[in-house]
């Protein structure tokens, strides 16, 4: 499942996201998030998941900011490749992981506190585009 991540175009637009700029997060992406995305759940009662839109404004972008300077740390002292745990196959039983690219990562991650930016700039809404 993939995630959209950009700024809100709003309720009269046919696409939700203004496609200047768009992020789009894919199962380890969001397991990488996936701590991130839980405290949001947690201190501001929004809950981000591939399979649903949810909107950010205001403080719970800083909220979100805050994060994405942590993640980017971490991914700082990352291999430039390495496996992230996405989830469980029933048939046949095994354990799913995502090979994530480090370069990649960052680029997600700064591209996400650009947009942040930019909903900072103009009261702006941060929208995630679920499947």
């Amino acid at each position: 499942m993939a995630l959209d991540v950009g700024i809100y175009a709003g309720s009269n637009s046919k696409d939700p996201l203004k496609r200047d700029l768009v992020v789009g997060l894919k199962d380890g992406d969001t397991a990488f998030l996936f701590e991130v995305f839980e405290d949001i759940k947690n201190k501001a009662g929004v809950e981000i998941v591939p399979w649903d839109d949810a909107r950010l404004e205001g403080g719970q972008l800083l909220l979100l900011e805050s994060h994405l300077v942590e993640r980017i740390s971490v991914v700082h002292q990352k291999e430039n490749t390495w496996e992230e745990y996405i989830g469980f196959q029933v048939k046949p039983k095994k354990k799913l992981y995502a090979t994530m690219v480090k370069s990649d990562v960052l680029k997600k991650l700064n591209d996400l506190r650009k947009l942040i930016s930019i909903a900072k700039e103009n009261q702006g809404v941060l929208f995630f585009f679920g499947d």
